[in-house]
């Protein structure tokens, strides 16, 4: 039998790191999901009752709860490193171009909190960015426990990144073009077989863990050739709309910085007042939307 050469040992601890990596990710997405869901419970479905015991009227929990978590995401993101103040998956594309891939551990775990925070407030920005990060982060804490080189903690992090997507939607495939596309941004044999490992070791997991998609999508057939052109038609419809969205969120957080008078402390709280107040004349603006979709 020949002799087993430190290459072949060295590939094999790369893709146990990066099943570990998936299989991690996995757990702690499921574990992000619940926490959001059980705040949003905890201040849509029961404070109102509580209230409403306590003389109080029930629609006030719309403007109280989202104010207070808006004060402890407020202290939250005054805790985090200010280089590490960016958006989840801008911080994670940093990380890979100008840091070998080191996240701070502290970094991901208090942007975690924060993006909780913000979710089981109601908020409707997503989850796919902060358990990117998550994904990402664990791969990164994973590289830099262990004395390995750089280029297997970028691996990690990629691979955790496509994680997390594929955990999030039950989509390996989505998840590891998603890690190539926009997190890594080229692509490689190798690095596509490293995150497309991590993600379907993730996906496995998730439907063990949850047992479906978050949504169903229906079963459906092109039946004539001249449903080709409209499906052109639609995402030449959804392309301008969505970077009217993009703009929009940058715009409304620039309008936020320009509120010079109001402490930056506050403006959390005053933005979970405003999205609870729309969240009493239209409900469905509240959470992740899943339900809506």
């Amino acid at each position: 039998m020949a002799p087993v050469r430190s290459s072949d040992l060295a590939a094999v601890i790369l893709l146990l790191l990066v099943m570990l990596t998936g299989g991690l990710t996995a757990f702690a997405v499921r574990l992000f999901e619940w926490l959001v869901n059980r705040l949003f419970t905890l201040g849509y479905a029961q404070l109102p009752g509580w209230l409403g015991s306590a003389g109080l009227p029930g629609w006030s929990a719309f403007l109280l709860f989202p104010a207070l978590l808006g004060l402890a995401h407020a202290g939250v993101r005054r805790l985090t490193p200010r280089a590490d103040r960016h958006h989840a998956i801008p911080l994670v594309i940093l990380a890979l171009a100008r840091r070998e891939g080191r996240l701070r551990p502290v970094s991901t775990l208090l942007k975690t909190a924060a993006s909780i925070l913000t979710l089981g407030a109601g908020g409707s920005l997503g989850r796919e960015g902060p358990v990117v990060l998550l994904g990402a982060g664990l791969g990164s804490a994973l590289g830099q426990l262990l004395p390995i080189r750089p280029q297997w903690r970028r691996a990690l992090v990629v691979a955790g990144a496509a994680a997390a997507i594929a955990t999030a939607f039950h989509a390996p495939i989505a998840g590891t073009f998603f890690a190539m596309e926009i997190v890594l941004i080229q692509f490689s044999s190798r690095a596509f077989a490293l995150a497309a490992l991590g993600a379907t070791v993730a996906a496995v997991l998730s439907r063990y863990l949850s047992g479906g998609p978050p949504f169903p999508i229906p079963a459906y057939s092109v039946q004539d050739p001249w449903q080709i052109p409209l499906f052109l038609g639609l995402g030449l419809f959804i392309a301008p709309l969505s970077r009217l969205y993009i703009a929009a969120i940058y715009g409304s957080e620039e309008a936020g910085r320009r509120l010079a008078r109001i402490p930056e402390s506050l403006r959390p709280a005053l933005g979970g007042i405003l999205f609870g107040l729309l969240g009493l004349l239209l409900p469905q603006t509240l959470g992740p939307g899943l339900d809506t979709i």
